[in-house]
This record gives structure tokens, C-alpha cells and sequence, in this order.
């Protein structure tokens, strides 16, 4: 599988992929791209970041990941992060053939802000985080259950609209929760 950048946003989509139209051998070419999770947990004072990849062929695929867009960096053991930082961090696995797997994009600790909307509504947003939910609450105690308002995303953000006056008042927080493309 070839990949190129034809949009030039630094990413490889699915539609940028070509599969190969010619092979030596008898066997398949193995077109199917390996996939990543990432977990996120804390630890004290640190969230540590744990990235996995599986594929169908190769073994161990290669995993590569970014942090604030740093130079990219070859994945061998769990990262870790303040708990008081916020940071952004990118990544793929690859395997043999050259197939990659969705680029995986989260903050590693977004914070959620409301802000008065126009009419009886509140708005929520948070920097794109992949890792988390956003979860709601009629009490600060719970239980929490993932929301059910419509979230909507541009490049940097995600964000939704709460009606108020007219519904039960609610808690909300984000969640961490595994990711895997």
C-alpha cells in the first residue's frame, strides 16, 4: 500500500491510499492496515499514555506518535505526562507492507468550557480529544452517563448546545475512554 498526502494536511487518509495493482509471488498482498488503540490512565501525579497495534500479518507493527507536533518518534514503552499538562498528541501504527492505520488525534487533558449562547442555551467545548467522552449527571455525584447531545467538530474543537430553563439542570465532564482505528 502506498500512501501520499495528495491535500497536503500532514495526514494520510484511507483515500489516500493505493493499493498495489502488481506483485511478484503467488500469495495475497496483505492490503489491510494494521490498527492502534491508545489508553489513557493516571498515576499519581502523571497520565500515562499506553499505545498498542495489531495486525493481521505483521507481528509488531511499527507504531509512531507525535507530541505538540514534535518531530515523529518511534512508540517502545508508555508515555508519560503531568497531570496539569495539556497536550496534543498524534498516532499510526504501520505494518511490513507499508499499510498505516487511522491517525489517532486527542488532547491529553482537555478542559471543558461553557459559555452563554443566545436564547435559553449554554455552550460546551473542549480541544478535539479522541480519548474522551463527554459525559452528563443530574448530580455532581453521579452516576454519569455519556451524553446524548449532539457534538460537532471543526479542526481544533468539539463542541455542543445545552437548552436550559426547559430541562432538568445537569453536571458535565469529559471521560477518558480507549481509543482504537
Amino acid at each position: 500500500m502506498v500512501s501520499v498526502d495528495t491535500n497536503g494536511n500532514g495526514t494520510y487518509e484511507p483515500a489516500e491510499q493505493i493499493p498495489p495493482t502488481n506483485t511478484s509471488g503467488t500469495g495475497t498482498p496483505d492490503t489491510t492496515p494494521p490498527s492502534i488503540s491508545l489508553t489513557l490512565a493516571t498515576s499519581g501525579n502523571e497520565i500515562v499514555i499506553s499505545l498498542a497495534a495489531v495486525d493481521n500479518v505483521t507481528p509488531n507493527p511499527l507504531i509512531r506518535y507525535s507530541i505538540e507536533n514534535s518531530p515523529v518518534q518511534t512508540y517502545a514503552a508508555p508515555l508519560v505526562v503531568a497531570a496539569g499538562e495539556n497536550v496534543v498528541l498524534k498516532a499510526y501504527s504501520k505494518d511490513a507492507m507499508g499499510n498505516t492505520s487511522g491517525l489517532v488525534t486527542t488532547n491529553v487533558r482537555p478542559s471543558l468550557a461553557a459559555t452563554k449562547q443566545g436564547g435559553p442555551s449554554i455552550g460546551l467545548s473542549w480541544p478535539v480529544a479522541e480519548a474522551y467522552l463527554l459525559e452528563e449527571a443530574d448530580s455532581v455525584t453521579g452516576p454519569w452517563t455519556v451524553s446524548t447531545a449532539t457534538i460537532s467538530r471543526n479542526t481544533f474543537n468539539e463542541f455542543t448546545t445545552i437548552p436550559i430553563g426547559t430541562i432538568q439542570k445537569k453536571f458535565y465532564r469529559l471521560r477518558s475512554q480507549a481509543v482504537t482505528k
